[in-house]
């Protein structure tokens, strides 16, 4: 049995950056976390990626497959008000579990 876990890097528009880290964490975090209730996956965590041009880093796990995922990745980057990231990045790693 396997748990899949994503890398999604998130490089902000202008605008995106302007709107500040207020109202990331309060406007647009809570809404994140409910799309990834919904979609059971599991924000392991959130952070700013060294040695890349995007400026946000998110690590999930799920069970779901890359075409799952994807659909969840969408709906991500029109989350809140529109225009804020110009693109992501993802990379996948299939994380196998033992049995014990």
């Amino acid at each position: 049995m396997g748990k899949y876990v994503y890398l999604c890097f998130v490089k902000l528009t202008e605008r995106g950056l302007e709107k500040g880290l207020d109202y990331f964490s309060e406007t647009w975090m809570p809404k994140h976390v409910e799309l990834c209730k919904e979609h059971d996956i599991k924000l392991l965590a959130a952070g700013s990626p060294f040695g890349t041009v995007e400026d946000v880093v998110f690590v999930y796990e799920t069970d779901r497959p890359l075409a799952e995922f994807f659909e969840f990745r969408m709906k991500l980057a029109n989350l809140g008000e529109k225009g804020l990231i110009a693109h992501t990045k993802t990379i996948t790693v299939l994380r196998v579990l033992e049995n014990d």
